[in-house]
């Protein structure tokens, strides 16, 4: 980062890892729990920073969006001193945890200066979120920045190919939406190599740590968002989720975030690595710090028409009643008394190959019972099986035999992460046929009708008339990743996988608490729940696990309490596709559902 400006250092980052180069790796040896354990303190999150801020950056980067935007259009603060401050603590978030890829302050500097002259001249902001710092994940175009998707290759080029003269000037639709809005960006935050992996690690800046946790990584493949998010280094960010690329870092940072589903939302313009398989299509979103973050970022773009900008978008306006009618029954309900309009939900506690460990069992038993004292309905979710849905997603990132992540990489020569390598070998493999890609499309039909089918057939079992209003379902099957972990591959997957070909226990991630979501393009909302706990969360259905990999994440508990302890743990609130502000509205239903229950 070379505009760390005087007094924007700190002293002595402690543990800071070095940056990786073709030939180094970080120094901490991540086989051993031991050296994780030593990172001291764990946790940064917090005040830990307040020591490098002032008094008036802290009033200013502790505070929600809705209220700093309040404050701003009120004409109490200014978008300079506003962008000032979260450019200050985003540099001091980067030095603890290697979260930023790129921040540009003189352009966010400027920028926030045009919109005070207008408000100046005006006495009104330009629009809805006039004076929102917001991030981006490395995986959108943006004017003045590089885009880069974790790619040493695609550094100084438009996606792998110089002398576009699109190189630095042109965005991403989105991007254009939220800047007409008001939204004020200025850094990227790191993402995996080719954004295909579950940690942030890559040749241009190294290992990305957990604010909350340094033991652990900031999951991925918005890792970098995660971790700059914790530690309030930005108001929000849009970040893209193929296979959990947002809800897992949200889960594991402590962060709520909005998967929207494909069509809501303009998706002209993100580059995209695996261009050749349309069957699985990347949901984007939100991440901040609040539900009402993420409601006031999705109601902005929608009051701009999107549809009028992307021929996919589809012409959807926001519809307030479809939230007002749910957030009615927060204000309503009693605590164990019959709620006159109960709503009913799925609780999804495994997918039957993975059970998730401890802390995300117990964060699901506080769910329930939040819901239940305050006079809701749940049921078991035992809809078609998950294996499906993962099946058919691996088999469409698969369907180039690996040929555009092998090609972008040669660009640089840079080396393949260890992760990137285990998921596309060494070396390009055989691309799938037209006639196999048609069958993932008729098999990933096949599944969304009869899981429509499924939760249709739920008004007969939820004792409202209706069917269920949500899934509540874990996000991942851990609490945390252990730094260097190994994805579940498709590597060996035919389409009509048989998972007990594959030997679970050589795995540490299993993306299918998060992909069925993404195959069947549903919407989800991620909110934080609990923390990992040593003492509650003790291994206590090892004799019930599935599988090996079952097996192997909740002993991994009980060896290495002290590596997971600490760590946020979240849940999913699922909906059917498009509907954002049902999700929203039920995601805020729970908040309030378990801070009521702690209280009593």
């Amino acid at each position: 980062m070379d505009q760390i400006l005087p007094g924007w250092s700190i002293d002595d980052p402690f543990q800071i890892p070095s940056s990786f180069s073709a030939s180094t790796q970080p120094e901490i040896d991540f086989s051993s729990p031991s050296a994780l354990v030593d990172q001291k303190p764990p946790n940064i999150t917090g005040t830990y920073l307040h020591r490098n801020l002032t008094t008036r950056e802290i009033e200013i980067t502790e505070l929600e969006a809705q209220r700093t935007l309040e404050l701003i259009h009120r004409g109490h603060w200014t978008c300079v001193e506003v962008t000032k401050a979260f450019c200050h603590r985003a540099l001091l978030a980067h030095q603890l945890t290697n979260c930023l890829h790129e921040i540009c302050i003189d352009q966010a500097i400027a920028d926030a200066t045009i919109l005070d002259e207008h408000f100046a001249e005006h006495r009104a902001p330009v629009g809805p979120l006039h004076g929102l710092v917001m991030s981006l994940t490395d995986s959108y175009h943006a004017a003045g920045m590089e885009t880069t998707l974790g790619l040493s290759g695609w550094i100084g080029t438009f996606e792998g190919y110089r002398g576009t003269g699109k190189e630095r000037v042109f965005e991403s639709e989105i991007v254009r939406q939220l800047k007409r809005a008001g939204a004020i960006f200025f850094c990227k935050t790191a993402v995996p190599q080719a954004l295909v992996d579950s940690e942030t690690v890559n040749n241009i800046v190294g290992f990305v740590w957990n604010p909350s946790n340094r033991r652990l990584s900031c999951t991925g493949s918005s890792g970098g968002e995660g971790a700059l998010l914790a530690q309030k280094g930005s108001m929000a960010s849009m970040g893209i989720d193929q296979a959990g690329g947002i809800r897992i870092p949200a889960s594991d940072n402590g962060l709520y975030c909005l998967r929207v589903s494909t069509g809501r939302i303009p998706q002209g313009d993100i580059p995209y690595i695996m261009n050749r398989q349309s069957t699985i299509l990347p949901g984007i979103g939100p991440i901040a710090n609040s539900i009402g973050s993420l409601r006031l970022i999705l109601k902005s773009i929608l009051e701009a028409k999107p549809w009028l900008y992307d021929p996919l978008v589809v012409e959807l306006a926001w519809r307030e009643d479809k939230a007002a009618e749910i957030l009615e029954l927060i204000d309503s309900s009693q605590i164990n008394q019959p709620q006159k309009k109960p709503l009913a939900f799925g609780i999804l506690a495994t997918d039957g190959f993975s059970t998730p460990q401890p802390p995300i069992r117990r964060a699901l038993r506080m769910a329930v019972e939040a819901l239940t004292r305050r006079g809701h309905r749940v049921m078991a979710w035992e809809p078609p099986t998950h294996i499906q849905a993962y099946n058919i997603a691996m088999n469409s990132f698969l369907c180039d035999g690996g040929q555009n992540i092998h090609r972008a990489i040669a660009l640089s020569g840079e080396p393949m992460t260890e992760q990137l390598k285990h998921l596309y070998g060494t070396s390009p493999f055989p691309e799938m046929t037209a006639g196999s890609l048609s069958e993932i499309t008729r098999l990933r039909y096949d599944f969304q009708t009869a899981y429509l089918k499924y939760w249709e057939s739920t008004r007969n079992l939820t004792g409202t008339g209706q069917p269920v209003n949500a899934v509540i379902s874990p996000v991942s099957f851990s609490a945390g990743i252990r730094p260097h972990g190994n994805i579940m591959s498709g590597m060996d997957i035919l389409i009509f996988w048989d998972p007990e070909t594959v030997n679970p226990s050589s795995y540490d991630i299993y993306l299918g608490h998060s992909i069925w979501v993404d195959v069947l393009d549903y919407t989800s909302v991620v909110v934080p729940i609990t923390f990992v706990d040593k003492v509650l969360d003790t291994p206590d259905c090892v004799d019930a696990a599935v599988n090996a990999l079952d097996r192997k994440a909740t002993l991994s508990l009980a060896v290495d309490a002290d590596l997971y302890h600490g760590t946020p743990v979240g849940l999913q609130i699922v909906c059917p596709r498009f509907h954002e502000e049902s999700a929203l509205a039920l995601a805020e239903l729970l908040v309030h559902a378990l801070d009521v229950s702690r209280n009593v």
